[in-house]
């Protein structure tokens, strides 16, 4: 059988900080923070938010509702919107590309999986209407960007790149 010993002063001190600190964490996420900001002010990862949130039952991000609507911007830049699971067009969590969303409600029909939403100023915080246009894969596949003298190169579809198949579109002006 186990015994159970007293805890002394010091470790009695030390478990009630690290209690404060984890309701303190609960907390910050409750009234909104994320992983991350939570992570950065505690300075740890943010699995490791993660997993004291779930030990304590509190949903995150992955388990917590969300409602229609509800917006971010992925590591890649692109914004996502949420549209509920089971939703057309939406991944099986329920998110949708901002882009994509904006083409769909424009166009008034689901975008086919071959179509492809181009950023014209390849920002792609930028969903303005006037700023996306409606291609196809192959199409989209062909378009690159020259990163040394800030032209929009183009090719025509004829094999390889060169001279005669590439047009160019100054973007700086």
């Amino acid at each position: 059988m186990a015994s159970t010993r007293e805890l002394t002063a010091r470790e009695h001190r030390v478990q009630e900080r690290l209690e404060r600190k984890i309701g303190g964490i609960c907390q910050m996420y409750l009234d909104g923070s994320t992983l991350r900001q939570i992570a950065a002010v505690h300075r740890t990862s943010h699995e490791t938010i993660r997993q004291i949130l779930n030990s304590h039952r509190i949903a995150t991000d992955h388990t917590r509702e969300r409602k229609p609507g509800y917006k971010y911007t992925d590591t890649l830049g692109y914004t996502r919107v949420f549209l509920g699971i089971g939703q057309p067009g939406a991944t099986k969590n329920g998110w949708v590309l901002e882009h994509r969303l904006i083409m769909r409600e424009h166009l008034g029909r689901e975008l086919r999986k071959w179509e492809v939403v181009h950023h014209r100023n390849r920002d792609k915080g930028d969903n303005r209407l006037e700023n996306l246009e409606l291609t196809s894969v192959t199409d989209h596949s062909t378009c690159m960007a020259c990163p040394y003298y800030g032209f929009y190169i183009k090719a025509t579809g004829q094999q390889g790149l060169d001279k005669k198949a590439v047009s160019l579109i100054d973007l700086t002006t």
